[in-house]
C-alpha cells in the first residue's frame, strides 16, 4: 500500500484534532468577555417589565407618561445623553412619577461603525450628562443592541448591567396601535422584558398601552420596573450570538 495514502488521513485527523482542541481554548478564553446582557426575568413568575429607548423626539413621550400614570405603571426608560441634555423637563417628569432611569449611550450610535475610543468616549460623556441631573443608571442598553469584546470588557469598570430584551413590539414599525397590542398578548410570557420606544416614530405607543395594560393586568400579569422584575432572579446571564 501507499505509504502516502496511509499517512494522510492520519494527518488529517491529526490536524482537525488540534483546530478543534485551539477553537474550544479561544472559546473558554474569550467567553468571560463575550457580549451578554439579562435577556428577562423569572420565567416562573407573572411578570413583566416595560422599557423604553428614549433617543430622539419629544412629541409621543407625552402621551405614554400620561398613559402610564392613569394605569399607575412605573417603566424602565432608557435614554440617551444627548437627548436627556435637551430635554430636562421630560426627565424631571419622569422622576416625579419615580419612573426608572437607565443607560443608552450618548449619541445613540451604532457602535461597530466607531473606532474603539470614540465608542468610549461616548460612554464615559454620557453618564456624565446623566450625573448632572442626579442619574445613575444600574442598566445600559447597548444602541442597536450591539457591544464587541473590546467593549464589553471596557464596561466592566463601570457599575453598569447590560440588559437586553425578550418581547420586541416593533412599534416605530407599526401600522397601528392594534397591531402593537396583539404583538404583545399573543407573545407575552412570564418574566419578559419589553421593548418599546419613546422617539417620535413610535407614534401608536401611547394608544397601544391604554389596551396593552390593561389586558395584561386582567390575565393577572405584573408590570413593574427593571429592578423590581430581576429582583426573583440571579442575575443570570445569557449570552448574545
Amino acid at each position: 500500500m501507499n505509504k502516502t495514502v496511509f499517512i494522510r488521513p492520519i494527518v488529517i485527523i491529526i490536524l482537525s484534532a488540534f483546530t478543534a482542541f485551539y477553537f474550544y481554548i479561544d472559546m473558554q478564553t474569550t467567553r468571560e468577555v463575550k457580549d451578554v446582557s439579562i435577556l428577562q426575568g423569572n420565567d416562573k413568575s407573572p411578570k413583566t417589565a416595560l422599557t423604553f429607548n428614549v433617543s430622539w423626539g419629544n412629541e409621543v413621550i407625552y402621551d405614554i407618561l400620561s398613559t402610564l400614570k392613569k394605569e399607575n405603571i412605573r417603566a424602565t426608560f432608557f435614554v440617551s445623553g444627548e437627548w436627556t441634555e435637551r430635554h430636562q423637563h421630560i426627565i424631571e417628569l419622569m422622576q416625579e412619577d419615580n419612573h426608572e432611569l437607565a443607560f443608552n449611550g450618548n449619541r445613540y450610535t451604532n457602535y461597530l461603525n466607531d473606532d474603539v475610543e470614540e465608542m468610549k468616549r461616548d460612554i464615559v460623556s454620557g453618564l456624565e450628562i446623566l450625573k448632572k441631573y442626579d442619574i445613575t443608571p444600574t442598566y445600559i442598553r447597548k444602541p442597536n443592541g450591539i457591544f464587541d469584546e473590546e467593549m464589553q470588557t471596557y464596561l466592566k469598570q463601570f457599575p453598569l448591567q447590560a440588559v437586553y430584551y425578550s418581547l420586541h413590539t416593533n412599534d416605530t414599525n407599526a401600522s397601528s396601535a392594534s397591531s402593537i397590542h396583539k404583538e404583545v398578548v399573543k407573545n407575552i410570557n412570564n418574566g419578559d422584558i419589553i421593548l418599546m420606544h419613546g422617539t417620535d416614530a413610535a407614534i401608536y405607543t401611547a394608544e397601544a398601552l391604554q389596551k396593552i395594560i390593561p389586558d395584561l393586568k386582567k390575565n393577572n400579569m405584573q408590570i413593574l420596573t427593571l429592578t423590581e422584575l430581576l429582583q426573583e432572579i440571579d442575575i443570570e446571564e445569557k449570552s448574545l450570538d
